[in-house]
């Protein structure tokens, strides 16, 4: 009886006992039977053996061995981070700092440039403000009117006298006082007509009529009236020197604008410009 009743514990226990047998490689405690001598009955007990080599609970760890490092190396390994952040830190002040000092230098250098170039104008405006004065002292010398006395009427106002150049031309150019003639020898004979009571007048050259441009743009008014047209001179062109009666040969004009700026051209002789008409020369009294 006490045989059959060990036979049936046996094969009773026999298949738990060998799934916990399996799952021991999950960890170190196993299941094993225990058979009491008193009463023939088997007892489950649980004990701890060692894990199999080579098991994957073995072969592989369960964590990060560096994050369960305690002790002195972990405690160790924290100034060495720290230091080795403030070293960068501390690298990037000093490349900052080293690009504001050549910053500085640079600001330095363009401002002793600029300072010399504002010391260069200075001296260029004295000495352009001394070599005005000395013109107006030569100009004195030789009988030039001031700055804004170069003009003077005459002939009860119908011309005007320039006394730089001692020419007088006529005021009033226009269409109302003389018209534009249709070529340059009907000017040429329309300013030999008598005029103004005198009978000396005449077709300006090209240098007489271009000493009327105002090339510094300093005149700031004249008594001249309706001024602004393109003037016939009684100077040839260069490749018409040889012809100066043909249809195409061609004379040297001069375009005037209201302030005296102006330009020099050509056109040919029958091309219907204005005359302006002049008088003297050499500064004779008008």
């Amino acid at each position: 009886m006490h045989l059959l009743r060990s036979a049936r514990a046996k094969s009773f226990w026999a298949p738990l006992i060998a799934l916990l047998t399996l799952g021991s490689g999950c960890g170190s405690t196993v299941y094993g039977k225990d058979t009491d001598p008193t009463d023939g009955l088997v007892h489950v007990s649980q004990v701890s053996t060692p894990l199999p080599a080579g098991s994957p609970a073995q072969t592989q760890p369960r964590s990060d061995p560096a994050l369960q490092t305690t002790g002195p190396e972990r405690r160790s390994s924290l100034p060495a981070e720290a230091l080795s952040n403030e070293f960068r830190i501390l690298t990037t002040v000093q490349e900052v700092d080293q690009r504001l000092q050549r910053m500085e230098a640079l600001l330095s250098a363009l401002s002793q440039r600029i300072e010399g170039l504002s010391a260069r104008v200075t001296a260029l405006t004295q000495s352009q403000q001394q070599i005005a004065g000395q013109l107006q002292s030569l100009q004195a010398g030789f009988g030039y009117p001031p700055p804004g006395q170069r003009w003077e009427l005459a002939l009860q106002g119908q011309a005007v006298v320039d006394r730089e150049s001692g020419l007088v031309w006529v005021r009033a150019p226009g269409p109302s006082t003389m018209p534009a003639p249709t070529s340059v020898l009907e000017g040429v004979a329309m300013c030999g007509a008598f005029w103004a009571g005198r009978n000396d007048w005449r077709m300006p050259t090209l240098l007489e009529m271009a000493s009327l441009i105002d090339v510094s743009g300093t005149v700031s008014s004249h008594p001249f009236m309706d001024i602004a047209g393109t003037y016939w001179t009684t100077t040839l062109a260069r490749d018409s020197l040889d012809a100066p009666l043909r249809p195409m040969a061609r004379y040297r004009t001069v375009t005037l604008s209201p302030s005296l700026r102006g330009e020099v051209g050509t056109a040919t002789r029958l091309t219907q410009h204005r005359a302006l008409c002049v008088r003297g020369g050499g500064r004779p009294s008008p």
